[in-house]
């Protein structure tokens, strides 16, 4: 009789850990689905973090004109390709 306590017991004990376990390993996927850049699973990130802003901050940017890219691309494949790029 006291066997089947005991056994009962670790059974119960087995399913508990069991879940616990799942758990801790379904919060962490869960957080490194929504965790923002730098931010880890027990500790805070020190200092501010580099964030993109929103698409309604995005409006706030200077935007460049298409010629100061082309511009830029154009210095750039020069560069790389050691010459004239026409």
């Amino acid at each position: 009789m006291m066997e089947n306590v005991v056994v009962f017991l670790l059974v119960i004990f087995a399913g508990v850990l069991m879940a616990a376990i799942c758990f801790v390993i379904g919060a962490w996927v869960m957080f490194k689905g929504k965790a923002g850049p730098g931010e880890g699973f027990v500790r805070t990130p020190k200092g501010q973090v580099f964030s993109i802003p929103d698409a309604e901050q995005a409006e706030d940017f200077p935007a460049e004109s298409e010629t100061a890219v082309a511009e830029r691309s154009k210095k750039f494949l020069e560069g790389l390709l050691g010459g004239g790029v026409k």
